[in-house]
């Protein structure tokens, strides 16, 4: 099935906006663009299921030395009434220097007309210590 243009640009706009938020360390903002429904699974922290549960996540990401992030999209493929964004989020200190980087995968879903994270799983491209 063949997504919108006008959907994918839309949800591009909506990342590049949620970026900024993470960018500026306001977590409520970021959450703001998840959906209240959502899920998140990301590397050292139990699951996350709500926008509520979502925000010490996300400050878990600033304390843990993200203090910015860049992102890109590798696909972004429509799924009925849902889109899958899969691509890799670069993290950086407060010096700007590279301190993870991490897969992605996304739902964005639509909701009340706006199209929002429903799911996000992310996997850091740190390999795992060896004893």
């Amino acid at each position: 099935m063949a997504g919108s243009q006008a959907d994918m640009d839309a949800i591009e706009a909506q990342a590049k906006k949620g970026l900024a938020a993470y960018n500026a360390q306001d977590a409520k903002a970021v959450a703001s663009f998840f959906t209240e429904d959502c899920r998140g699974l990301v590397p050292g922290c139990p699951p996350a299921i709500g926008r509520e549960a979502a925000i010490p996540v996300i400050e878990a990401f600033f304390k843990s030395g993200i203090k910015s992030m860049e992102i890109t999209t590798d696909e972004l493929i429509p799924m009925g009434e849902y889109y899958l964004k899969r691509g890799v989020a670069s993290g950086f200190d407060a010096e700007k220097k590279p301190k993870d980087k991490f897969n992605y995968v996304q739902i964005w879903r639509k909701d009340n007309g706006e199209w929002l994270h429903f799911y996000q799983m992310l996997n850091s491209q740190t390999p795992p210590k060896t004893q």
